[in-house]
């Protein structure tokens, strides 16, 4: 099949790597085209040229989806083509996007991703697939073949629960942090915090999470993109009439991460910024 990637991030380049190993022919697009450098898969210049069954849109945020249909993409022949917006946008964005990207043709899928580089490279990563269910049925097969997939609803849901997914784990995370860092600066050892944690129900999160504070490492994820989808998911929650009050907390923290150049690191250890004591 003919599948074309849109935004050749972290996430999106273990998408072409996934498809390719799958047999698809897959074509690619970047804003900048060094990030195509190494991937499998033919790179297209022009994104009204692009042609495919199935188009991924895998762009950072709502600002860049709507440069990619500016940019070109609704000047493409896309009648009979599914597109599947693959970030982390707001239900906003993705409600609006669908609805231009129909009135040329295609069928859309929200298809955000639980799950990160390495997940979706290997086939494990989690596709929360939303809107038409006669849609997401047709190309469930496919789906299926990326990794494991839940049918969530209309597109509004898919893209909420994607939002509410991350507030959860981000927010844990700069918890975390957070509490690392109150025990440092009263002299307690990573190691004694470690051994505390790994005696509770907060075990496989030490366990996963602890290192990645500690010592710097190749960010899957980072704290600018972590603040980014906590800034969606707070609009998000208020838009939907919850107070999102410890969202809010969260998003602070990556930001103030992010102002303090901290914004391209791992995101678990940039929420550890305020430590007083480093390893």
């Amino acid at each position: 099949m003919d599948v074309a990637v849109i935004g050749l991030g972290r996430m999106g380049s273990a998408l072409v790597r996934r498809l390719s190993k799958l047999g698809h022919n897959v074509y690619t697009w970047n804003r900048t085209r060094e990030r195509a450098e190494g991937l499998p898969g033919t790179y297209v210049e022009d994104l009204s040229k692009v042609r495919a069954n199935f188009i991924s849109i895998f762009v950072a945020d709502d600002d860049a989806v709507m440069d990619v249909l500016r940019g070109g993409l609704l000047e493409a022949d896309l009648k009979g083509a599914a597109v599947a917006l693959m970030g982390t946008y707001t239900p906003r964005l993705v409600v609006s996007a669908a609805e231009v990207l129909r009135s040329r043709g295609a069928d859309v899928l929200a298809l955000p991703v639980v799950g990160g580089p390495s997940s979706v490279e290997g086939g494990t990563a989690i596709y929360l697939a939303g809107g038409d269910k006669a849609v997401a049925e047709r190309h469930m097969e496919f789906l299926k073949s990326l990794g494991e997939v839940i049918y969530v609803g209309d597109l509004r849901q898919t893209a909420a629960l994607k939002l509410a997914f991350n507030a959860l784990g981000l927010g844990t995370v700069a918890l975390l942090g957070e509490a690392l860092s109150l025990a440092s600066a009263y002299g307690v050892d990573p190691e004694t915090f470690g051994r505390l944690l790994g005696m509770t129900a907060f075990k496989e999160l030490a366990q996963h999470y602890l290192p990645r504070i500690l010592a710097p490492m190749p960010p899957s994820f980072t704290a600018r993109l972590a603040a980014k989808d906590l800034r969606y998911a707070s609009l998000a929650a208020a838009e939907g009439g919850v107070p999102p009050l410890i969202t809010d907390a969260a998003k602070n923290l990556y930001e103030a991460a992010t102002a303090l150049g901290k914004g391209e690191e791992n995101y678990p250890r940039a929420g550890a910024t305020f430590m007083k004591r480093t390893p």
